[in-house]
């Protein structure tokens, strides 16, 4: 059996490491986008935020970042394209 050494473990760790904080960083912007739902569409609207773009954003799978996709919407919701 062939014996890996320290800097296969260290790349594996890595790697490891790299994919919980990605999971965790977008716990956490889910996170925050749920939390915005509390507030009514006045307020959501204020903020530059429409309910629909934050019930998207929270549906994207975890591989897409939510906060530029909304970021993105937001835009083209200004220029009259969204």
């Amino acid at each position: 059996m062939k014996q890996r050494g320290p800097l296969h473990r260290h790349r594996w760790s890595t790697v490891l490491h790299h994919r919980i904080t990605h999971w965790l960083e977008t716990r956490q912007q889910r996170q925050m986008l749920e939390r915005l739902l509390a507030y009514d569409d006045h307020q959501l609207d204020d903020l530059g935020y429409h309910r629909q773009d934050l019930l998207d954003a929270i549906a994207l799978p975890w591989s897409v970042d939510a906060l530029t996709s909304l970021t993105r919407w937001r835009q083209e919701r200004r220029a009259g394209l969204r």
